[in-house]
């Protein structure tokens, strides 16, 4: 009887140290697949959004709010603090256009955009 109340707080050790090394997350498993771009500097930032205010032609992108689609356009100039922008729909999962959905002129504010990375 003696050996069996020894075991007993051993294997109860034995039970919680597995299950707590069972809880802990594998860092491989948690770790981000691929790191997010650093943000900007607002310096940078405000360089950019002058930079789509100034230039025709320039390629800019946003995501939905969702992030299920991502808006690809061309801006086409600038008046009233609104750039117009050319803009197609893509799924941002496979950036192919969403079908049914026609490319469209938009007046936006241009800090809502971001230049498209090459």
């Amino acid at each position: 009887m003696d050996a069996c109340l020894f075991r007993a707080p051993l294997l109860a050790a034995l039970v919680l140290t597995a299950a707590a090394a069972a809880a802990q997350p594998d860092e491989a498993a948690t770790a981000p697949a691929t790191r997010a771009p650093a943000a900007p500097s607002p310096a940078d930032r405000a360089r950019e959004i002058s930079r789509i205010r100034g230039e025709r032609g320039i390629d800019v992108c946003r995501l939905s709010a969702d992030g299920t689609r991502k808006y690809q356009g061309i801006t086409q100039g600038y008046e009233r603090g609104q750039v117009q922008i050319l803009v197609r729909v893509l799924d941002a999962r496979t950036g192919e256009a969403v079908p049914g959905v026609r490319e469209t002129n938009v007046w936006d504010d241009p800090a809502n955009w971001s230049i498209c990375a090459p």
